[in-house]
């Protein structure tokens, strides 16, 4: 089972707030999993460095640390939810789908006064509905060309 994930976001956001790191909080919740189904899925879809833990409303949250760059933190969910998608896909119904509820906001860590502000932030955005699909499809996995010998490119 997961601990909360606050009191890792007060360490953070003390430890940081005179830095040029980008903080994104992101979560996951659903009805249709147990909790620990969820929690585990979500940690094998994060990446090594992130923190994953439970947020007030029980929904899984990720704290991911990156330096400044120019997706403005879209990139973070651009990575992380085919990860998502891959982990959760065995969880489908007979119709091939499952639905999540996933949330995310992304800050700097100077413009942040205490992790209740970046926590706010995150239960004041709107939480948006991402389909899971029981198969990859091509949206969701990035075309990557293969070279072999005797294979024209």
């Amino acid at each position: 089972m997961l601990s909360p994930i606050r009191p890792e976001l007060v360490r953070q956001v003390q430890a940081l707030n005179l830095s040029r790191q980008r903080m994104s909080l992101m979560s996951v919740a659903t009805q249709y999993l147990p909790s620990s189904a969820i929690a585990a899925a979500v940690r094998a879809a994060a990446a090594p460095l992130d923190t994953v833990g439970i947020l007030a409303d029980g929904s899984v949250g990720v704290l991911s640390l990156r330096a400044s760059g120019p997706d403005g933190g879209a990139g973070v969910e651009d990575r992380f939810l085919p990860r998502l998608q891959t982990t959760l896909h065995p969880y489908c119904r007979s119709d091939g789908t499952f639905r999540i509820w996933f949330r995310s906001v992304h800050r700097w860590a100077a413009e942040l006064g205490t992790a209740d502000d970046i926590i706010t932030s995150l239960f004041d955005a709107p939480a948006r509905p991402v389909r899971i699909h029981r198969e990859a499809t091509f949206a969701t996995m990035p075309f990557r060309p293969m070279r072999r010998a005797g294979y024209p490119a």
